[in-house]
């Protein structure tokens, strides 16, 4: 009943990871370029995508954050791209936690998460949002660090006072 009403067969979304998994075959190095996917992806949609009336289905976004900077990016692109948040949790995993830097860092997290199965960085306000979340926690936690190194100690630093010392005014 489904597919009468919408025309979209219920596993669209695995189609179009599979046809993007195609693209990405044909040119695994470069990619197609930034953008290109709602115009490449017709041509290797799989069947599975095409109406009744020989029209292919639309897909503006892969529905995959991954997928879909591996078809328009390659793997350098993809791989330059990706390793910039990768480097900054790595970072965060060096230091010593916080709560504002763990619940944070663990916000980027779930976005990163959620990417697997959707396009939320498709949404410049999520994209923003991201980037916000990791930077503060590396931020937080640097300050965190300095205030370790200075000569006060490490007295108050605890989770309850989010990992900042505590100082007598």
């Amino acid at each position: 009943q489904w597919i009468e009403d919408t025309g979209v067969p219920p596993d669209a979304r695995f189609g179009a990871y599979r046809s993007t998994v195609s693209m990405i075959r044909a040119r695994p190095v470069w990619g197609w370029g930034a953008g290109s996917l709602p115009y490449v992806f017709p041509l290797y949609a799989e069947e599975s995508l095409v109406r009744a009336d020989g029209k292919t289905l639309f897909f503006e976004f892969a529905h995959n954050d991954y997928l879909q900077l591996a078809a328009e990016h390659g793997a350098v692109g993809t791989g330059l791209i990706i390793m910039t948040p990768l480097l900054a949790l790595a970072l965060l995993r060096r230091r010593r936690r916080t709560a504002l830097a763990f619940w944070t860092g663990a916000g980027a997290v779930g976005v990163l998460t959620l990417a697997l199965i959707d396009f939320p960085f498709g949404n410049p306000a999520v994209t923003v949002t991201f980037w916000l979340l990791v930077t503060a926690s590396l931020a937080h936690r640097q300050a965190s660090h300095r205030a370790d190194a200075s000569p006060e100690g490490t007295a108050g630093n605890d989770w309850s006072t989010g990992g900042l010392p505590h100082r007598p005014r």
